[in-house]
C-alpha cells in the first residue's frame, strides 16, 4: 500500500484530511466526501487484508450488516470501498473522545455512560449482531456525551441468510472464556465484555475471570469512591465465568444497570467504602503485576500480534525436529552403540575401480531423479488434457525419454540423464503453456461474462477445465454463466431505471444481480449509488418542504421538515441553519403577534392584561424596545387603574382625609394623560363626585336629657341639651355622654354623603 497523507483522494471521491488513529486492522482518516460534501471517517485496511479475497468477502459481508445498524448510540457505517490495493471502510466521523479518558470519573460518572450502551447492543442482538469487541477505544464519546459504539465490522453473525460465523476476534482483556475457546459469538459475550469495561473503569484494571477459577475481586474504585452493593451484583453476574450464570438480555441488564445509577445518584456518597467479601473480612484489591512479556491474558500490541504466528511456526518446527530426533535417531544411536556396532573406516586409497563405481552410481542416481521427476510431469499433464492441447510436444518429449531409457538400460546413465532432463524440460515447457493458457481462458471467460455473453464464457470455462480440471475459478465462472444472461439484462435495466430516477426500481434490480450472481461486479457499487441518490433526493425533498413552509409561516412545520433532512445527513450544517432560521422568523412573527394583542389590550384599557403581554416579550429577548416603553406605560396605567377603581369600589375609604389626599393625586395623574380612554374617563368623572361629596357638610341631629355632657370626638365638647344641630363633613364619628353617679355612654355613627343624619340619643341611664 503506497503511503497515506492528507490531501490523497481515495476512491476518486474522499479527500483525506487528518490521521484519527491506527490500529491492528489499518489506519482511521477523517476525509470529505466530495458527493455528499460532509465529513466522514475512514478505515483503511492493512495491505494483507486489502489483498485477500476471502477476508476481503468477508469484510463486505460485514460491512452490510453494520449498514443496517442505524441506532443513535451506534457509529454509522455508511460502504465499503476497494480499488484492489487500497480497501476501506466509509463512516459517520464522530467528534470527541473515547471512554477510557473517564477513567477518572465516579462510579456514577462512568455508569451514566455506560447505561446507554444496552439499548445499542439490545438493538443489534435483535438483528443477529454480536459486537465482539467491547473495550474503551471503541466506545467514542461525542461533544453532547453521548456514547457511540464503533466498530461492528468484527462482529460474528448469530443468524442470517449467509450462514457465516465468525468465531474469532476482540481483544483479550475483554474475551469471554467461551471466545477465548474458539465457541461460537452470542450476546452472552457481548454481556461479558460489557462487566469488563465497567470494571476496569472503576478500578483500573480488568477482572481475571477463568472457567474453574475464583471469582473476581469485589470492585474498588481506584479514587477511593464508593462502590455500591447492587452495582457489584450486577457486574459480578455480568464477568461470570460461565456463560450460562450471566445475563444476556440487554434489556434487563440496562434496567439492572439504570437501578445500580438511581442508587448512585440518590445517596450521599461517603469519600471511601470498605469492600467487604462475603466472608465478612475486608478484600484489598490489589492489581496483578505484569512483566514486560505478554502473559496469558493479556493484550498484545499491532506488532507482536503480526510476530506471533511466525514465533509461533518456529518454535513449533524446532520442537518437531527435537521430537522426532528423539523418536526416530536417539533410539537408532543407542542401539547402535549397544551392540557395538559402527562404520569401518580403510587405511588405504580406494582403487580405480571402486571410484568407477562410485561415480556410475552417483551418475545413476541422478538419472533416476530426473526419470522420477519426468513421471510426476507426465502424470500431471495427462490428468490436465495435454492430449488435447500439447499432444505433439508432449509425445516428443516422449520419444526423447525413451531414448534415455535404451541408453540406461546400456548403462550409458548420463546420457539418460541428458536425454530426460531435456524431455523433463519439454514438459515443463508445455505445463508453463498450460498455464498461459489457463490464465487466457479465464480471463477471455471472464470477459465473456462481463459481457453477458453466456455461449462464449462456457466454451472458456470449459476450456480452462480441460486445462485443469476441478479449477475453482472455471467451475465458479460456469456456474455463474447459466445466469449470465439474465444477469445482464437485469443489470443494463437497473442502469437505465437509475438514469430515468426511478430509483427505487432500480435499486431492486441491481439486488436482484446481486442475489443471482454474487460476483459480479457493479451492484454494490450501484446501490450504494443509488442509496445515495434515495437519500439526496430523500434529503433534497425534506428541505425544499421545509423551505416552502417557512415562507408559508407555517413555522413549526419547516422545523419538523428541516429536522427530517437532519435525521437523514446528520453531518449537514444546512438543516440545522433551516431550524435555526425557523425558530427565529417564529419568534419574531411570536413577538409580532403579543404586540398586536398589548397594543389591542392598551386600546381596550385591559392595563394589567396588556403589561402582562409586554413582560413575556421582554422574558423572551430584554432588548425589544417597543416591549420595554410599552411594558412601562402598561404598568403605569394598570397601577392608576387599580388605584382610581379602589375608590370606586369603596367609597366610603374617601372619609378618610389621607385617602381624599391620594384620590387627589390619582385625579391629578389622570388628568396628565394626553388621550385618557372611557374607562379612565368614567373613574375620574365619579372619583370626582366621590372626593366631592366627602368634603360637602351634612346636618346631624343629636339629642339628650339636658344633664348629660356630651362631647362629639373630631369637634370637641357640646355640654347639655335637649337637641343639639350641626353640620359634618361624611365620616365615622363617636359621640360619649357623661353623668355624675353614671355610668358613661359610648355611641358611634355615620354620616353619609347627601344625606341628613341623626337624631341619635346620647344620655346616661345606668346609676353606678
Amino acid at each position: 500500500m503506497t503511503e497515506l497523507s492528507p490531501g490523497r483522494i481515495l476512491a476518486s471521491r474522499f479527500e483525506l484530511r487528518r490521521l484519527l488513529g491506527r490500529g491492528g486492522m489499518g489506519q482511521v482518516w477523517l476525509a470529505v466526501d466530495s458527493e455528499l460534501g460532509e465529513q466522514v471517517a475512514v478505515k483503511v485496511l492493512e495491505p494483507a487484508l486489502a489483498t485477500d479475497e476471502a477476508m476481503l468477502a468477508l469484510l463486505r459481508h460485514e460491512c452490510r450488516q453494520a449498514r443496517r445498524l442505524v441506532h443513535p448510540n451506534i457509529v454509522r457505517v455508511y460502504d465499503f470501498h476497494s480499488d484492489g490495493e487500497i480497501a476501506f471502510i466509509s463512516m459517520e466521523f464522530v467528534e470527541g473522545g473515547e471512554l477510557g479518558q473517564f477513567r477518572d470519573d465516579s462510579p456514577e460518572q462512568i455508569l451514566s455512560k455506560i447505561v446507554p450502551l444496552t439499548s445499542a447492543l439490545a438493538y443489534a442482538h435483535a438483528r443477529g449482531i454480536v459486537h465482539r469487541d467491547l473495550k474503551p477505544s471503541n466506545v467514542l464519546i461525542d461533544r453532547e456525551g453521548l456514547p457511540r459504539l464503533v466498530d461492528f465490522g468484527v462482529a460474528g453473525l448469530l443468524r442470517g441468510a449467509s450462514g457465516i460465523r465468525v468465531t474469532g476476534g476482540g481483544s483479550p482483556l475483554s474475551m469471554s472464556p467461551q471466545q477465548r475457546a474458539g465457541l461460537p459469538p452470542s450476546p452472552a459475550d457481548d454481556a461479558f465484555a460489557l462487566g469488563v469495561l465497567i470494571y476496569e473503569l472503576i478500578t483500573g484494571f480488568p477482572p481475571t475471570v477463568e472457567i474453574g477459577g475464583p471469582p473476581p475481586q469485589p470492585m474498588r474504585s481506584r479514587k477511593n469512591y464508593s462502590v455500591p452493593r447492587r452495582l457489584q451484583t450486577a457486574v459480578s453476574r455480568l464477568v461470570a465465568a460461565e456463560a450460562a450464570s450471566r445475563p444476556s438480555d440487554m434489556e434487563v441488564i440496562g434496567r439492572e444497570l439504570e437501578a445500580a445509577l438511581d442508587e448512585l445518584r440518590n445517596r450521599t456518597m461517603p469519600p471511601e467504602v470498605e469492600v467487604v467479601s462475603s466472608s465478612g473480612e475486608s478484600d484489598e484489591i490489589v492489581p496483578v503485576a505484569r512483566d514486560s512479556s505478554p502473559a496469558e491474558g493479556q493484550a498484545l500490541s499491532a506488532d507482536e500480534k503480526q510476530g506471533l504466528p511466525r514465533l509461533v511456526w518456529a518454535a513449533f518446527a524446532v520442537l518437531t525436529a527435537l521430537l522426532l530426533a528423539v523418536v526416530f535417531v536417539l533410539p537408532d544411536y543407542v542401539e547402535r552403540q549397544r551392540s557395538g556396532e559402527h562404520v569401518a573406516v580403510p587405511d588405504a586409497e580406494p582403487s580405480a575401480d571402486a571410484e568407477e563405481m562410485e561415480r556410475l552410481a552417483t551418475l545413476k542416481d541422478q538419472a533416476d531423479e530426473t526419470a522420477e521427476r519426468f513421471e510426476i510431469l507426465v502424470q500431471e499433464l495427462l490428468s490436465r488434457g495435454v492430449e488435447e492441447w500439447g499432444a505433439a510436444d508432449f509425445r516428443d518429449a516422449r520419444a526423447l525419454f525413451d531414448t534415455g531409457r535404451k541408453a540406461y538400460d546400456s548403462v550409458q546413465f548420463e546420457t539418460a540423464s541428458d536425454a530426460w532432463a531435456r524431455a523433463t524440460a519439454m514438459l515443463e515447457s508445455l505445463e508453463g503453456r498450460r498455464r498461459e493458457l489457463l490464465q487466457a481462458a479465464l480471463e477471455r471467460g471472464t470477459e465473456a461474462l462481463g459481457a453477458g455473453r453466456r455461449a462464449a464464457a462456457e466454451t472458456e470455462f470449459g476450456a480452462a477445465l480441460v486445462l485443469e480440471p476441478g479449477n475453482a475459478v472455471a467451475e465458479k465462472g460456469l456456474g455463474r454463466a447459466e445466469s449470465i444472461e439474465r444477469v445482464y439484462e437485469l443489470y443494463s435495466q437497473g442502469l437505465r431505471l437509475e438514469e430515468d430516477g426511478e430509483l427505487q426500481q432500480a435499486r431492486e434490480r441491481f439486488r436482484e444481480v446481486a442475489m443471482l450472481d454474487p460476483e459480479f461486479e457493479g451492484p454494490e457499487e450501484a446501490i450504494a449509488r443509488v442509496d445515495t441518490a434515495i437519500v439526496n433526493r430523500r434529503y433534497t425533498t425534506a428541505m425544499s418542504e421545509g423551505y416552502a413552509a417557512l415562507s408559508d409561516g407555517r413555522f413549526d412545520s419547516a422545523i419538523a421538515a428541516f429536522e427530517r433532512a437532519a435525521g437523514i445527513r446528520p453531518q449537514a450544517s444546512e438543516p440545522a441553519e433551516g431550524i435555526a432560521r425557523a425558530r427565529e422568523e417564529k419568534r419574531v412573527a411570536a413577538i409580532a403577534n403579543a404586540r398586536l394583542e398589548a397594543e389591542t389590550l392598551e386600546r381596550r384599557e385591559e392595563w394589567r392584561e396588556a403589561a402582562s403581554v409586554y413582560r413575556s416579550i421582554l422574558a423572551d429577548d430584554a432588548s425589544v424596545a417597543f416591549a420595554q416603553s410599552g411594558s412601562r406605560r402598561a404598568s403605569a396605567r394598570a397601577d392608576l387603574d387599580a388605584r382610581l377603581q379602589g375608590f370606586l369600589d369603596n367609597p366610603q375609604r374617601m372619609f378618610s382625609e389621607q385617602v381624599q389626599a391620594a384620590a387627589r393625586d390619582a385625579l391629578a395623574e389622570a388628568a396628565a394623560v394626553s388621550e385618557p380612554g372611557p374607562r379612565l374617563r368614567r373613574q375620574m368623572a365619579t372619583t370626582e363626585k366621590i372626593l366631592a361629596d366627602a368634603i360637602r357638610p351634612v346636618r346631624v341631629t343629636l339629642e339628650s336629657d339636658n344633664l348629660t355632657e356630651i362631647v362629639l370626638y373630631k369637634v370637641g365638647r357640646l355640654g347639655t341639651f335637649d337637641r343639639f344641630q350641626l353640620e359634618l363633613r361624611p365620616g365615622t364619628y363617636t359621640v360619649v355622654g357623661t353623668r355624675k353617679g353614671f355610668r358613661d355612654v359610648r355611641q358611634q355613627f355615620t354620616v353619609r354623603p347627601g344625606e341628613s343624619a341623626g337624631p341619635f340619643m346620647v344620655r346616661c341611664e345606668e346609676p353606678i
